[in-house]
């Protein structure tokens, strides 16, 4: 039987497989049913319960300094699986609740406290139990500050556990699906792949360890991904404004700060995988990426394999680069870090190329346009330092630069990169003209305690 011949089977199966998936999934999903928690139902050692109220408490009802177990409750029995929690609350002060469960020492549970804003009422989040539970509950905190109000209580089971297998299973056949097509040219490179491969591993090492590092901005950046996550969500594309951010109220983070590669783990976020998994699958995809076109472009200037390894390992794995993503979790700055090879090619080549062969020379123009775009849309600061970079050799090569093929090549690179970003310095420019966007900080002035309030960005 030929390749191709195993290759149809092959998809056929795989198409049954993913059928019997969708179905699992549909049948899963229509299934799902609220489940309300009678709140007389649950217990508290401070307040007793009221038809009129639920459970309620102020500062003059429970008078306290400490964070204390308000209600807890109630005890059900829980299967394997993904859940959504949603609770309807009132407070003045923020508050708090977590999952918990007495089976023993040794459960599965994979939540942590989770804040009850006074700035919102309702609460929508997703658990993840690892085993059956025979005694699933919640607790509500109370910080001892302002009134606190519990209304409503529900449970229900999400599909995000099949849905998530299923992406898996489909990102797999896609992998093998690939490596049959390209079967040939996989033996014919098989050492520079396992080369570039152990390079990936490499400098990805720290992604495979349980849990994940306390960047500089992580916080911020997984902010980032859960608000567009969001928004897609809702429907509101492109996003512009997440509401995600300041309770509700919404921020632009996505016109100040070029976000188009985070919606590759916001979808991902989407279907059910955890915000630190997804962000680590973006650490490991821009690791991939750095490393294939850093070895290209390197290919493409020395015209020699094992150069070109050789410099994409000392790119790839540089002190600085590793430190901005492990260290400082500096996401626009490393994203920023995988066209920069980019530039570097399409410079050396609008230098070195023959102007005789005038359109091969003109295609050095889309090359940096493509580079600079990347920049434009990861990391602004980043497109500044190159652009400074490249006015110190556009000056030190004065004479190759003012040639008419040379100057001509730059301002079509110009033109092409303006075109290409244009989803991106469009809204940017828009808003730093014409939005007064501030931010709020406390700033002490010699020592004292003199707030200063609103800096424009």
């Amino acid at each position: 039987m030929s390749r191709m011949k195993i290759y149809k089977v092959l998809l056929a199966v795989e198409m049954v497989i993913l059928s019997v998936f969708g179905v699992m999934l549909v049948v899963q999903w229509k299934g799902n049913k609220d489940v309300t928690l009678p709140l007389a139902d649950w217990k508290s050692d401070y307040i007793a319960y009221d038809d009129s109220y639920g459970w309620y408490v102020d500062e003059k009802l429970l008078d306290t300094n400490e964070k204390v177990d308000l209600i807890c409750g109630p005890d059900i029995r829980l299967k394997k699986g993904t859940y959504n929690i949603k609770v309807t609350y009132h407070c003045d002060f923020d508050q708090s609740c977590m999952a918990y469960t007495n089976d023993g020492p040794d459960f599965q549970l994979k939540t942590g406290e989770i804040a009850l804003s006074r700035n919102q009422d309702y609460l929508s989040y997703e658990i993840e139990v690892g085993e059956d539970f025979q005694n699933f509950g919640l607790v509500f905190r109370y910080n001892g500050k302002g009134y606190f109000q519990i209304a409503n209580i529900t449970i229900a089971p999400n599909s995000t556990g099949m849905l998530r297998g299923s992406s898996i299973v489909f990102a797999l056949f896609i992998c093998l699906d690939l490596c049959i097509l390209f079967a040939d040219r996989i033996k014919k490179d098989k050492e520079t792949i396992l080369a570039m491969l152990g390079i990936v591993l490499l400098v990805s090492l720290p992604i495979f360890t349980d849990g994940i590092a306390k960047g500089h901005d992580l916080a911020f950046h997984l902010m980032r991904i859960e608000g567009i996550a969001k928004e897609i969500r809702l429907g509101n594309l492109p996003v512009r404004l997440s509401s995600y951010f300041m309770d509700g109220y919404g921020y632009p983070a996505s016109i100040y700060y070029g976000d188009i590669l985070l919606y590759i783990p916001a979808v991902l976020r989407l279907i059910g995988f955890s915000v630190t998994g997804v962000y680590k699958f973006y650490i490991f995809m821009i690791n991939v990426g750095t490393v294939m076109i850093a070895y290209f472009c390197m290919k493409s200037i020395f015209k020699d394999k094992r150069i070109a390894l050789l410099t994409c390992l000392a790119y790839c794995s540089s002190t600085y680069r590793l430190v901005n993503i492990y260290e400082r979790a500096a996401v626009g700055e490393y994203s920023a870090m995988m066209f920069m090879p980019i530039v570097a090619v399409a410079v050396y080549k609008i230098y070195t190329d023959d102007l005789a062969d005038g359109r091969a020379y003109k295609k050095n123009a889309l090359l940096l346009a493509i580079g600079m775009s990347g920049l434009v849309g990861t990391h602004i600061l980043s497109t500044e330092m190159v652009i400074l970079t490249l006015a110190v050799i556009c000056i030190s090569l004065l004479k190759l630069t003012f040639r008419k093929s040379t100057l001509k090549v730059y301002l079509l690179a110009v033109l092409e990169t303006c075109a290409f970003s244009a989803y991106f310095t469009v809204p940017f420019l828009d808003y730093l003209i014409n939005v007064p966007t501030k931010i709020g900080a406390l700033v002490s002035e010699g020592g004292g305690k003199n707030p200063k309030v609103g800096y424009n960005i």
